[in-house]
């Protein structure tokens, strides 16, 4: 057997290239400053929207304070009508119910008073009492109550 001629790789005539060989990575994002200044941006305009909103809230706030002391005289005649309707409808339920007794004198308060003729009510509701007096008003008032709320 003959001998083969074996034919060695070679590199190209004039070499390789260069390798590169040391860390070569992009540049990736903003750089520190330039995120701490995008930072401190937001947080400035954020504290900024919220004194804002603040201003806009609290002058709402006033407004509706305003308006429900606007209210209240009619809310507080509203209730005062209730009211004396209640003591009415009382007066005229215990006339119903003791119309068959005699020298019976309807709405009487402690003293042999009417229930209109109180002097130290400034209503004039007579006794304190007046408006519990019949059992189907207990139900209102005990559906008033806290208890009613919870």
């Amino acid at each position: 057997m003959a001998a083969s001629k074996v034919k060695q790789d070679m590199p190209p005539p004039g070499g390789y290239g260069p390798i590169d060989y040391k860390r070569n990575l992009p540049r990736r994002g903003l750089s520190g400053y330039s995120m701490l200044a995008i930072g401190i941006g937001t947080l400035i305009y954020g504290h900024w929207s919220i004194m804002k909103w603040n201003r806009e809230r609290r002058r709402l706030q006033i407004e509706d304070f305003e308006a429900r002391i606007a209210l209240l005289p009619l809310l507080q005649a509203e209730t005062d009508r209730r009211t004396l309707q209640m003591l009415r409808e009382n007066l005229e339920e215990e006339a119903i119910i003791m119309k068959d007794v005699p020298d019976w004198k309807v709405g009487p308060g402690w003293e042999g008073r009417g229930a209109s003729h109180g002097r130290d009510r400034a209503w004039g509701w007579g006794a304190p009492t007046a408006f519990y007096r019949n059992p189907r008003t207990k139900g209102v008032v005990g559906a008033r109550s806290h208890k009613g709320r919870l």
